[in-house]
């Protein structure tokens, strides 16, 4: 499988555009606005990861949205019963980890300029409770 292609705002950003290789991106390509937007479907636990997700990270958009519901539901799902959780689930729920930046290497091929703080979304500013230490029933504590 080829390796997908950087978006050229992250051209811009390590200063690697060039018209000549570009150009033709540079019309086409649409811009990713605004924080991700909660599902009505999300409820329960899904709800309460989306929440600690969008808290901690400043780089997801609205075209995120979808990913992020998947990977919430796929967390909730292997908090629920680890031992049930197949490979295949397992795949993809680090799949979407790594397509939304939310582990190292993911980040850092973001690039650091890139990681910058988005509006805050007065619907989604509040950060879900925090559970105790050790806590079984929480995935992020």
């Amino acid at each position: 499988m080829a390796r997908p292609r950087k978006p050229t705002v992250l051209h811009m950003i390590r200063g690697t555009l060039r018209a000549d290789r570009h150009g033709d991106l540079l019309d086409g390509e649409p811009a990713a606005e605004g924080a991700p937007m909660k599902p009505v479907a999300l409820q329960g636990r899904p709800e309460e990861i989306w929440n600690e997700i969008t808290a901690r990270t400043s780089w997801l958009r609205a075209a995120d949205s979808y990913a992020l519901f998947a990977f919430c539901c796929l967390a909730a799902e292997l908090e629920r019963a680890p031992t049930k959780f197949v490979a295949s689930r397992y795949s993809q729920l680090r799949s979407y980890g790594i397509r939304l930046g939310l582990d190292p290497s993911a980040r850092a091929s973001l690039g650091a300029s890139a990681v910058t703080p988005r509006p805050a979304n007065a619907a989604d500013s509040k950060p879900a409770a925090r559970g105790r230490k050790g806590d079984p029933g929480r995935f992020f504590t």
